[in-house]
Formats: structure tokens, C-alpha cells, sequence
């Protein structure tokens, strides 16, 4: 009875339909994005103040909670800015009918479906300025590399999306997350000599994942787009064995040179995914090599210095589960990859 309530009681399609404007800023992104700000924390602390930071410290600071909550809504204004560019620029893939595919890794553009656009737009412009204006005054530093990040989501972002190009999709993840990456770096400690020496660690912490994503949505996009073709020599064999290479070294550079423990055994716990997928070959261990690495590195983070990053996990996952179940009828996130 209890389970027939939760599963199937009409009052979830009433709370769910008032949580549309809070999914409008896509929510579920927010498990990579917030990843990508702590991980930059965590290296600094690892480089800086290795001997004293405390693991595992549950002590409540003021001052972060105002910086993620600017870089909440900063966040989530360009990505309602960056949903509205996929409807208008992008693929006919990126309808409803592509959102509801099993394995979909697109996070589910339907805000624009139910909302209306231009009070969409109005709220990305407040949400957007407000969120600079935060963390302008709350951490001063990391505001050039926001604004960078900020202007190439809102002018370069449609022209990533027009032109199609695998190559292209790659360089402008891995660069615009780069920018976050060094924003939590410089919101605990500005060494920017120290984040130069640290770029080749992220580019291989960062490849294989990125590579992997772009593949599978290439891949699956290239069914509804006839036009979209992948490289001569991209394809899942060669991206696997070199993202193999590129957790391998991951793990000898900061294993022996005992940097970033987090980074380290990120490398190792994600590398027999990868193996698996070279070996067996098949589309859904492409999948999980891309999601599953992201539960990872949240799980590290949360269980050596960010406890609490653990329960906003935790909380954005179910919520977003809920949501899409009852209001969509979609299965989203999920960690569960089923054959095509």
C-alpha cells in the first residue's frame, strides 16, 4: 500500500508540476558541476595544506555556503541560457522523443516544453547577475575566471552547437571546465604556478570521460542527424585505449609523486570500466564509463574532505528521480544501463 502511494498516488503530479521552474535549471548537471568547483578545492588544499586540513571535517562554514549558493544560481542561469540554445541551434535529436531514449546521457531539456520561453530568459539574465554579484562579494577572486567561464557558455556555446564538430565539442568541455576547475583552486588559495604544474594531471583525469561522452552523444545523436559523422579514427576502440593510457599515467604521475590522493585513486577505481569497455565493446559500457566516474569522484570528495557535498548529491539525485518519474514518466539519472 505504501508503495503503491509513492508510486502511483495523483498527488506527484501536483508537486511535481510545481518544481518546474527549479528543474528549469537543470538540475542533475549540478552533480558534474559541483564536482568539478570541490575537486579544484580539493587539490589546493592537497598542495597547499596537505599536513593540516582535517578529513572528513564536518564543520559548518558560512562563507562556502554563500559561494555555492552565487554559483547555484549563476550555474543554473547558463544552463537554462545553454537549453534554450540546444532548442534553437542544435539537433532535431534534442526533442522529447530523443530525451526518453534508455540510455540517453543528455540531460532532459523539457523546461522549455512546459515553461514559457521568455520568462525563461528573464530568469537565466536575474539569476545570472545575481549569482556574479554574489560571488563577487563573497570571493573576489574567483571572478575573472567566472566571468571567462560565464561568456564563453552565453556567446560561444550556440556556435560549439551550429557548427557539429566532435573535435570542437571536446576542446570546449574540457576548457570551460578548466575555468571551474581553477575557480575552487583560487577560492582557497591563489598559486597560479601551482595550478600551471597541476593542468596535465586534470587534462588526464578529465580526457576520458569527456571523450567518452561526446562519443555516445555523437553516437546516438547520429540517428536522427544523417549529416553528423565522427572522425575517421574516432571511434570506441581507439578512445578507450587511449583513455586507458591516460588513467594509467594519471595514476604513476600522482601515485608516485604523492599528488592528490583523490586523483589517484579516481584513476584506479575507474580504470577497469574502461578495460571492460575496450575488451567487450559493447555501447552500454561506453555509457557507464562516463557515469559511473562521476559517482566516483563525488564519492571521494565527500568521504575525504566535503562531507556535506555527499548529502547535496544525494538529495539532487533522488529529487531528480522523483521529478522525472512522476512528471515525465522518465527514468533519470540512473545508474542501472540496459541494452539498446
Amino acid at each position: 500500500m505504501i508503495k503503491s502511494f509513492f508510486k502511483n498516488h495523483k498527488i506527484h503530479k501536483v508537486v511535481t508540476s510545481k518544481l518546474d521552474w527549479l528543474f528549469a535549471f537543470n538540475l542533475p548537471k549540478f552533480i558534474i558541476l559541483t564536482a568539478i568547483f570541490s575537486w579544484g578545492m580539493a587539490s589546493a588544499y592537497f598542495h597547499v595544506n596537505l599536513s593540516s586540513f582535517p578529513y572528513f571535517s564536518t564543520y559548518f562554514h558560512y562563507a562556502d555556503i554563500i559561494i555555492y549558493l552565487g554559483l547555484f544560481l549563476l550555474l543554473g542561469g547558463l544552463n537554462i541560457q545553454n537549453e534554450l540554445d540546444k532548442l534553437k541551434y542544435s539537433y532535431s535529436s534534442t526533442k522529447i522523443d530523443y530525451v526518453r531514449d534508455n540510455n540517453n546521457l543528455n540531460y532532459p531539456i523539457l523546461a522549455s516544453y512546459i515553461l514559457n520561453e521568455d520568462k525563461m530568459k528573464k530568469v537565466s539574465i536575474v539569476s545570472i547577475f545575481l549569482g556574479i554579484f554574489i560571488i563577487g562579494v563573497s570571493s573576489i577572486n574567483i571572478l575573472p575566471t567566472i566571468l571567462l567561464y560565464s561568456y564563453l557558455n552565453l556567446f560561444f556555446y550556440k556556435i560549439i552547437i551550429k557548427n557539429k564538430n566532435f573535435a570542437q565539442n571536446v576542446i570546449f568541455s574540457i576548457f570551460t571546465n578548466l575555468l571551474l576547475f581553477i575557480s575552487g583552486w583560487i577560492h582557497i588559495v591563489i598559486s597560479f604556478t601551482l595550478i600551471l604544474e597541476y593542468i596535465l594531471i586534470y587534462l588526464l583525469a578529465v580526457l576520458p570521460i569527456t571523450l567518452i561522452y561526446e562519443l555516445v552523444f555523437f553516437e546516438q545523436a547520429s540517428r536522427y542527424e544523417k549529416e553528423l559523422t565522427l572522425p575517421n579514427l574516432v571511434n570506441r576502440r581507439n578512445i578507450f585505449i587511449l583513455s586507458i593510457f591516460s588513467l594509467i599515467s594519471l595514476f604513476y604521475i600522482t601515485y608516485n609523486f604523492k599528488i592528490d590522493p583523490v586523483v589517484s585513486h579516481y584513476a584506479l577505481i575507474i580504470l577497469p570500466f574502461y578495460i571492460y569497455g575496450l575488451v567487450r565493446g559493447l555501447p552500454k559500457d561506453s555509457i557507464r564509463s562516463f557515469i559511473y566516474p562521476i559517482m566516483v569522484i563525488n564519492i571521494l570528495l565527500s568521504w575525504t574532505l566535503f562531507p556535506y557535498l555527499f548529502l547535496f548529491v544525494f538529495i539532487v539525485f533522488y529529487i531528480s528521480k522523483y521529478y522525472y518519474w512522476h512528471r515525465f514518466d522518465i527514468h533519470f539519472p540512473k545508474f542501472v544501463i540496459e541494452d539498446d
